[in-house]
Parts: structure tokens; C-alpha cells; sequence
């Protein structure tokens, strides 16, 4: 699976999908960071990518889109320490 991480995640993230047998980038390794919503839109349909991102105007994309939109995988982040349950693996 190939992967697109936007610019408001760590690059790491990119070097993790990666490790973890993914194609992946990060948006500073095909352009500059500020690049529109639009055009990495474009980037992730050429290359079959999905888009990772916490960005919510991607949702927007998709809704009014018109077109097919490429996948798109929403980080959030939490504060604290996971929740977990006794037994449970982490």
C-alpha cells in the first residue's frame, strides 16, 4: 500500500509506513510543505497513494469532490496514556 503523509505530521510517520513495508512520503519529500490541498490531492490519485492526514478539509474534498477522491486516513492524536484493560496487549 502506498502512502501520502501530510505536512502537519512528522515526517517519522513516513519512515514508519516504510519500515513497516508501505511506500510512503512525506509531502516534503515531493514539494514544499505550504503545497494546496488540491495539488496533493492530485499527487495521491496519479500514484494511488491514500492521503494521511488530521487535516479535516479533506473530508470536505470528498464530499463535494465531483470526482473520484483518493482514500484518506485521519490521524488524532489523544492526551494521556492509552486506555487499556487488565490482560490486554498494547
Amino acid at each position: 500500500m502506498r502512502f501520502l503523509v501530510d505536512a502537519q505530521l512528522p515526517p517519522a510517520l513516513a519512515g514508519l509506513l516504510r519500515e513497516h513495508g508501505h511506500a510512503a512520503e512525506h509531502v516534503i519529500d515531493i514539494g514544499p510543505a505550504d503545497a494546496p490541498d488540491g495539488a496533493l490531492w492530485r499527487y495521491a490519485l496519479a500514484h494511488s497513494a491514500v492521503i494521511v492526514t488530521k487535516d479535516e478539509d479533506f473530508a470536505d474534498m470528498v464530499a463535494v469532490g465531483g470526482t473520484t477522491p483518493p482514500s484518506c486516513g485521519y490521524a488524532r492524536a489523544t492526551s494521556g496514556a492509552p486506555h487499556s484493560s487488565p490482560g490486554s496487549t498494547l
